[in-house]
């Protein structure tokens, strides 16, 4: 008995766990979200399996040599990296706003181990790292994120190689500076105001010491403020979101 197996199918199922296998351990990274690489593995797989019937596979690989695999193998790793280059820049905007705010509210003075960078992180850098996340999937931005996984799998077919925007993560890099510039400045504004008051207040009473008086203060101002601030801060997060799509849209086209 003779068993007939389609080899393009395993080709294809390759080649696009590979890429979204990158974007999830990118999301998972990025996000603080610690499984088990066994874990990552088998969601990679399931995931790629579910998404393989929009692969269009009639375009078939015929006999592909081993360096015509590697290579496809390759152009999938490279574009997987720049969808995944997305999602460090949003992280990265709000780990930028997160470590801005804990500086000059002087709630760096009791950062705390993060065990996700393996480094000090301080409050605020972990709650908006957090709330991100809960607006990530309360918001269903997941399902948009599998609907950008799908657009990318009918728009570039992994079996055949194709052109991408790469000039376009570069100019999305401004974008990050300016998002998490936007979630940090009420805060910004606030301190900057309590230091010109403190700075007056340090010179009409020299004998004060006025640091450790304004650190407690600052840092009550700077909560305050955060938890006032809290659902614009939602509204911008849904922003940065967004903005990952775009980016996407923008490298695929």
């Amino acid at each position: 008995m003779v068993i007939n197996f389609d080899v393009t199918w395993l080709y294809a199922l390759l080649l696009t766990t590979t890429r979204i296998g990158i974007v999830l351990f990118a999301l998972f990274q990025a996000g603080g979200i610690k499984l088990p690489w066994l874990v990552k593995g088998t969601l990679s797989i399931t995931l790629g399996l579910i998404l393989l019937p929009f692969v269009d596979q009639s375009v078939g690989l015929g006999q592909p040599d081993i360096i015509h695999l590697i290579l496809l193998m390759v152009k999938e790793v490279i574009l997987g990296m720049l969808l995944a280059t997305g999602i460090y820049f949003v992280f990265g905007a709000i780990n930028l706003a997160g470590r801005v705010i804990d500086t000059q509210t002087g709630i760096n003075a009791m950062a705390a181990f993060d065990p996700h960078s393996q480094s000090m992180s301080g409050f605020t850098t972990q709650l908006l790292r957090l709330l991100v996340l809960a607006v990530f999937f309360f918001t269903n931005q997941h399902h948009n994120l599998l609907y950008m996984l799908v657009f990318s799998l009918q728009k570039l077919n992994p079996l055949q190689f194709y052109e991408v925007n790469i000039a376009h993560a570069i100019q999305f890099l401004p974008n990050v500076f300016l998002f998490g510039i936007r979630l940090a400045a009420p805060v910004i504004a606030l301190v900057f105001i309590g230091d010109i008051m403190f700075g007056l207040l340090s010179k009409t009473m020299p004998q004060l010491n006025v640091y450790f008086l304004t650190l407690p203060i600052k840092i009550l101002l700077g909560l305050l403020l955060f938890i006032c601030l809290l659902p614009s801060f939602t509204n911008l997060n849904i922003d940065i979101l967004g903005s990952l799509i775009d980016y996407w849209q923008s490298v695929l086209n």
